[in-house]
């Protein structure tokens, strides 16, 4: 199976207001996450944080003040797995926050085929001011 790989870019503010990550997984399917936040023009990994959609714990996490946040970028590493080998509907959406405003990086809907185990994807996120 290949790996799908969405690039997109999310504009903040430079300024000292944290900015937060959530994911929103819009699936009955188990989905397991990493998510890699990469320091500008690096790979020098800032944040690395991993968890899954089977728990009612939130999926969301701190980035820090937007000016700290410009020209990183945010990796986020996705398996949907089909536990009972029926396939599913699939959406992962990643939602960026900033005080009032909001950015959203979306797997878009897909659909995992009976008999099909799983799915990757990969959201390649460049925030920018």
């Amino acid at each position: 199976m290949s790996t799908a790989v969405i690039n997109n870019t999310v504009k903040i503010s430079s300024g000292s207001d944290p900015v937060s990550l959530e994911l929103d997984f819009k699936t009955l399917l188990l989905c397991t996450y990493r998510i890699q936040v990469k320091e500008k023009n690096s790979n020098q990994v800032i944040h690395d944080w991993s968890g899954d959609n089977s728990n009612e714990e939130d999926d969301k996490y701190s980035l820090g003040p937007g000016a700290e946040n410009i020209g990183r970028t945010v990796w986020i590493f996705l398996t949907i797995i089909d536990q009972t080998g029926d396939g599913g509907s699939i959406e992962v959406d990643a939602l960026f926050e900033q005080s009032a405003d909001s950015s959203t990086v979306t797997t878009g809907a897909k659909e995992l085929a009976s008999g099909t185990n799983k799915a990757d994807y990969i959201l390649v996120v460049k925030i920018t001011d």
